[in-house]
């Protein structure tokens, strides 16, 4: 084992390689002369792009769909439920996320429910809704998400 006195003699040794790399130039200033040493390109303007004209012919007029302030195309729509572990899952959509719906067997209401942040409703299986909607399954009946105002 080294003593105290040669290990901080090491220590020293290795501050004065330090002091000798602060030598060499940073990458930054490696970097801007690079930089510095490029020719300046210059752009015909016969290959610019006009960017005045609309590419696809759009006329500016029509307004754009915009998802959050429209409502929805549909405000009734079929569910396909997923059978997990614990849980049954009602997938609705990530683009529904916080939104409400209603949810129905066929046209009987059951509950209504908002939209998880990974665009599911869960309903744990010990519930009495999720018995009625297996059993509902079975006999062929939809589920189906209403849209609630």
């Amino acid at each position: 084992p080294d003593s105290f006195a040669e290990r901080l003699s090491k220590r020293s040794k290795k501050s004065k390689k330090d002091k000798k790399d602060k030598h060499k130039k940073s990458k930054k200033s490696e970097l801007k002369e690079y930089n510095d040493n490029l020719k300046d390109y210059t752009i015909d303007s016969d290959s610019k792009k006009d960017y005045n004209e609309n590419y696809y012919d759009l006329s500016e007029e029509e307004e754009d769909f915009d998802d959050e302030t429209s409502e929805f195309y549909y405000e009734v729509f079929e569910l396909y439920p997923e059978i997990r572990k614990d849980h049954l899952v009602l997938p609705i959509g990530k683009k529904f996320v916080g939104c409400s719906f209603d949810i129905l067997l066929e046209d009987k209401y059951l509950f209504t429910a908002t939209v998880g942040k990974r665009g599911y409703v869960k309903l744990h299986k010990n519930l009495d809704l999720t018995e009625e909607i297996m059993e509902g399954l079975d006999q062929g009946l939809r589920v189906v998400a209403r849209v609630r105002d």
